[in-house]
């Protein structure tokens, strides 16, 4: 008896529910302009932060809002959804069924009255922010493909059903035109009644994409030539790599690399560390032979001191080696260009000890080098050490390569530079060709990133040259974010005025400052709203 009283309890309840949460008014007026419209709760921007009941419209580029359904005087809430984005609402917030519109000067939130009601709103309001961003001459041109799009959408939505239902009138869901909505019919088993939560879902997709890229990436990067032993001792286990140098290492190596310190030297674990797409470009573009022909140009065949480190070396005979190797660069080609600007060569004690080891090690310059048995000999010439990685680029995602080079016309006057050093003019043509191994043999003889190069640096012109790969490789071996050139314009700034949202990205992860004002006085974000770089601004 008690049961049966319970079950009657709950069955009471949830037909109160589902009423309460599907109720809304009927009769909802078929404007052809409106998208999708109904009652939301909308949480105030005041200090008590109460939630009132409003009756909300997509219509065009604007989300409106009134105090009921067929007030004729509508509130623009956001004038512009191009520059908006929309998201499920954090965690944090203790109600649920909850997204967020997130502008450039204020996040508003708002609360849907079911999952299937938020999720509808949600792809709503990107299919129409996607739409905008498709069709730059604004919304009224393409409005009734936006509509198609969102409503075919709709029908592919898991959470949203067009068939198998009953269909929904303005009494259960906003209307989304010429699209009837569904849920689905049967509910007798939970996984239909209660549906994945989207954050869930999308989590565990995206882990299972990392998971793909990265084994990838892992297999691409191994294909590169020297890449299937260690760069320094030759062990076939190669599951490090330094970021910034491009090659691959050992276990054992990678120990004695960051005792170097991460300004030699950045490890990661090619397995457990999460690399970015623009560093596994470093390392398919460089790779062991490549760079050891660098490091090794004028080895000694015999007698080198230290001697190479071995699979058997001990730590510190792999230490003394690799320091010499990469910080004192004690076998490199040691010929500097002369009339080198003297700021462009390292005033630090460590560059003194440097000039001080090549002298007391000079080799000369017609003996061939060759590396020990046990090393990850170099296939790779200095001549011909500007050719292409055997690897397509094609095999990492074509979006973090440069579309064209040599089209930056800053590049241009930076080589008309006519007080520029040598090394500056190999670092220049370096930039333009998007070569890293010529631009690392630059930084080998003193190239100094922090120093203008006529009236702009390096790691501006790589940013107005769209070269995400070059920007991180420059940015990984000392470039500052907070450089500025004549225009009183940071990195940020650059890559903001040319509207790469990568490239800003890029810039932020590494605490980039964008409080930093021009001689405009402008900001950034500032550049990136007056250029509607939409993508730029809800980063």
């Amino acid at each position: 008896m008690f049961k049966c009283l319970n079950m009657r309890k709950r069955y009471r309840v949830s037909r109160k529910m589902r009423k309460e949460v599907y109720q809304h008014p009927t009769g909802i007026p078929t404007d052809p302009d409106v998208v999708m419209e109904g009652y939301l709760m909308k949480r105030a921007t005041n200090a008590f932060k109460s939630w009132n009941r409003r009756w909300f419209q997509i219509k065009e580029d604007k989300l409106l809002y009134s105090h009921r359904h067929g007030d004729p005087r509508l509130t623009v809430m956001e004038e512009n959804l191009q520059l908006c984005l929309v998201r499920v609402a954090p965690s944090t917030i203790d109600r649920a069924c909850c997204f967020e519109l997130v502008t450039p000067s204020k996040n508003h939130l708002l609360q849907a009255d079911s999952e299937t009601l938020c999720n509808a709103w949600i792809l709503a309001l990107q299919r129409t922010i996607q739409h905008l961003h498709e069709n730059g001459q604004g919304y009224r041109p393409q409005k009734h493909s936006l509509i198609n799009s969102i409503n075919e959408a709709c029908a592919k939505s898991p959470s949203i059903s067009s068939t198998n239902g009953f269909g929904l009138s303005s009494a259960t869901l906003p209307v989304m035109r010429n699209q009837p909505l569904s849920i689905v019919k049967n509910s007798n088993r939970k996984s239909e009644m209660v549906p994945s939560s989207p954050r869930t879902s999308r989590r565990q997709a995206a882990q299972i994409q990392m998971k793909r890229r990265i084994d990838k990436n892992f297999a691409n990067v191994l294909s590169i030539p020297g890449n299937n032993k260690c760069a320094d001792c030759g062990n076939p286990e190669t599951g490090w790599a330094s970021i910034n140098l491009g090659i691959l290492i050992c276990i054992e190596c990678s120990g004695a690399h960051r005792s170097l310190g991460v300004h030699n030297s950045k490890i990661r674990s090619l397995k457990m560390d999460d690399i970015e797409e623009t560093q596994w470009q470093i390392l398919l573009k460089l790779g062991n032979d490549k760079v050891n022909a660098l490091y090794l140009s004028n080895l000694p065949e015999k007698n080198p001191i230290p001697s190479p480190a071995t699979v058997t070396s001990t730590r510190p005979q792999r230490e003394a080696w690799i320091t010499a190797k990469y910080v004192d660069k004690r076998f490199c080609e040691k010929k500097i260009a002369t009339g080198l600007a003297k700021g462009h060569i390292r005033s630090s004690s460590s560059a003194v000890i440097r000039q001080h080891s090549l002298s007391e090690y000079s080799i000369e310059s017609s003996t061939v080098p060759a590396a020990a048995n046990n090393i990850a000999t170099p296939s790779v010439t200095p001549n011909s050490a500007r050719s292409d990685s055997g690897l397509s680029v094609d095999a990492v995602s074509k979006r973090f390569s440069r579309s064209s080079y040599g089209s930056d016309n800053n590049l241009e006057q930076l080589e008309q530079n006519s007080n520029a050093t040598e090394v500056e003019k190999l670092a220049m043509e370096a930039l333009r060709d998007g070569n890293l191994e010529e631009m690392r043999k630059a930084l080998n003889l003193g190239l100094d990133l922090n120093v203008p190069i006529g009236t702009s640096f390096l790691l501006h012109s790589a940013i107005k040259n769209h070269d995400t790969t070059m920007s991180e490789f420059l940015l990984l071996n000392g470039s500052k974010l907070c450089v500025i050139d004549s225009d009183g314009n940071t990195p940020l700034h650059i890559a903001a005025t040319n509207g790469f949202p990568i490239l800003v990205y890029q810039l932020l992860k590494k605490n980039a400052d964008s409080t930093i004002k021009n001689k405009e006085g402008q900001t950034a974000l500032d550049i990136a709203v007056d250029g509607q770089h939409a993508h730029i601004v809800t980063l």
